[in-house]
């Protein structure tokens, strides 16, 4: 009929129908939602994981580096000791070398044929050399100072006037004796008398 009137919603006075499709969508958010919640959970328990190893490796790397620092300092503690201790074997060895050297020279020069040729030694005017070859310098020497002392008393025997002697010359004992070396070496013995009495001289006045 056209009077009658439209028929009342069955809906709560005060709401609006329910759109379709909305319970199934809340229900999908809440579903992710809780996924995300594990995800974050599970993320946030790694993340706590992998900050206390951190935490440990840091440590561990202190302790690394504190032992590098210590056993560094051993090496260069040790590298200065084997130093000093290769410097004192060096001069060690220098002077075992010098002392072997010099009981040889004292070996040779305490032989029969070059005893008389000490006192020359002890003044410093032997030759240097060893072995067979100062014993070659010392023959030659001891052949110069033998023919030395002939010439010199063939000199007296035929009575010769010895050359006058010289001032005292500003030269020490040791340039003197250089130089009686010298001559006795070759063979001059009016050189050598001179140089004798220049000696003399020269020691009296001191």
């Amino acid at each position: 009929m056209a009077n009658e009137l439209p028929t009342p919603d069955s809906t709560t006075p005060g709401t609006s129908p329910a759109a379709p499709g909305t319970s199934d969508q809340q229900a999908d958010w809440q579903k992710q939602a809780g996924e995300w919640q594990k995800r974050f959970t599970g993320l946030q328990s790694k993340y706590q994981q992998e900050q206390q190893k951190w935490v440990a490796d840091t440590g561990k790397l202190a302790d690394y580096e504190a032992n590098l620092t210590k056993v560094t300092g051993e090496r260069e503690a040790l590298a200065l000791t084997y130093k000093s201790t290769q410097e004192a074997l060096d001069a060690a060895k220098t002077e075992s070398e010098v002392a072997i050297a010099n009981l040889n020279r004292l070996k040779i020069l305490t032989q029969p044929e070059y005893i008389d040729l000490l006192t020359f030694e002890t003044k410093g005017l032997l030759p240097d050399g060893d072995g067979d070859e100062l014993k070659a310098k010392l023959t030659e020497f001891k052949n110069v100072l033998t023919a030395t002392g002939k010439a010199a008393v063939q000199q007296v025997s035929s009575s010769a006037p010895p050359p006058p002697p010289s001032p005292a010359p500003d030269k020490s004992l040791k340039e003197i004796d250089n130089q009686i070396y010298e001559a006795l070496k070759n063979g001059d013995s009016a050189k050598y008398e001179e140089l004798r009495k220049r000696r003399l001289a020269l020691v009296a006045k001191k």
